[in-house]
């Protein structure tokens, strides 16, 4: 659950690589050859570390890269999960503790 300001943050494609344009996993877009041994190649790349936020309320890792709140939290309190501002009004909901 995400306001409409935080919604311009998120990525937008679901995808990361088209099939053969511009994908990394192909000889014509300059990715990895054929038979390539990975452990050899220098990797210059930053590694992406997913889950390393943790949510201000219950301590759990969050899987958005700029959350602050667990989409859980960010339900049960009807506040957006980056920047915390209240979005939903959740009094009149029958919400479980779990």
């Amino acid at each position: 659950m995400v306001c409409s300001k935080c919604e311009k943050k998120l990525p937008k494609l679901a995808t990361v690589d088209t099939w053969k344009q511009g994908s990394r996993n192909t000889i014509e877009g300059g990715g990895r050859k054929l038979s390539e041994n990975k452990l050899l190649r220098p990797t210059s790349r930053n590694t992406f570390m997913p889950y390393q936020n943790k949510c201000k309320i219950c301590k759990q890792r969050v899987n958005l890269e700029k959350a602050n709140y667990c989409h859980s939290c960010a339900y049960k309190n009807g506040i957006c999960a980056i920047c915390g501002r209240k979005v939903l009004d959740t009094s009149l909901y029958q919400q479980s503790s779990v």
